[in-house]
C-alpha cells in the first residue's frame, strides 16, 4: 500500500520509510543506466561517475592508434585506500548493471595493497591511486608526453646499478648435471 511520500513494506504497514530515504538507498539514482556506444561506459560518463564518488584530479588521455588496446586511460585520486576500494566497487557494480550479456565483467586488479587499483572496463583502462602513489608513478607524464620525456625514466643512472648490470650474469641457461652419465676423470 502506497501513501504520499511513504512506502509500506507490509500489508499492515508497521514500518514506513520516507521516499527521500529510499532514493538514497538506490545507489544508482541519478546515473545514466544505458550502455555506451563504444563500450559499457563512454569516457564522459565514467568521469561523471568518478566525480560523483569524490575522486579528485581526474585525468583522461586518448590512447594513440598504434597502442590501441583501449580507447582511453582514466587516472583518478582517492583520499584513502578505503575510498579507492569504494570507488572501484561502485564502478564495478554500475558496469554490471549497464552491460550487455556479451560484455565481460571486469576484475578489480591490485586489491592488496590498495594504493593503486586498476580496472579494465573494455574501452577504458581505469587507474585509481592514492595521492602519494600517483605522485610516485606519475602515469600522466608517461601517457601524455611519452617515455622519451619522462623525468623518472630518464634520470641519471646510479653508478653502482650500472656496474652491477655490466658485470652480472644470468643463470637462466644452466642445466643440472647428470651424474649417472658423467664420466669421472
Amino acid at each position: 500500500m502506497w501513501k504520499k511520500n511513504v512506502l509500506c513494506l507490509t500489508r499492515s504497514c508497521p514500518l514506513t520509510i520516507p521516499v527521500q530515504i529510499l532514493t538514497k538507498i538506490d545507489q544508482f539514482a541519478g546515473f545514466d543506466m544505458s550502455r555506451g556506444v563504444s563500450g559499457v561506459f563512454e569516457v564522459e560518463h565514467l568521469v561523471e561517475v568518478l566525480q560523483k564518488n569524490n575522486a579528485s584530479n581526474v585525468f583522461v588521455v586518448s590512447i594513440p592508434a598504434n597502442v590501441r588496446y583501449v580507447d582511453y586511460i582514466v587516472i583518478a585520486t582517492g583520499r584513502s585506500q578505503k575510498h579507492l576500494m569504494s570507488i572501484a566497487d561502485f564502478v564495478h557494480k554500475l558496469f554490471k548493471k549497464k552491460r550487455r550479456p556479451s560484455d565481460n565483467i571486469p576484475r578489480i586488479v591490485n586489491k592488496k595493497p590498495i594504493d593503486w587499483i586498476a580496472l579494465d572496463i573494455g574501452n577504458i583502462a581505469v587507474h585509481l591511486l592514492t595521492k602519494d602513489t600517483r605522485k610516485n608513478f606519475d602515469l600522466e607524464t608517461i601517457w601524455s608526453v611519452g617515455e622519451k620525456f619522462d623525468s623518472h625514466l630518464n634520470r641519471p643512472v646510479d653508478s653502482l646499478v650500472t656496474l652491477l648490470n655490466e658485470h652480472s650474469f644470468s643463470l637462466d641457461n644452466l642445466e643440472p648435471v647428470d651424474f649417472e652419465h658423467e664420466k669421472i676423470h
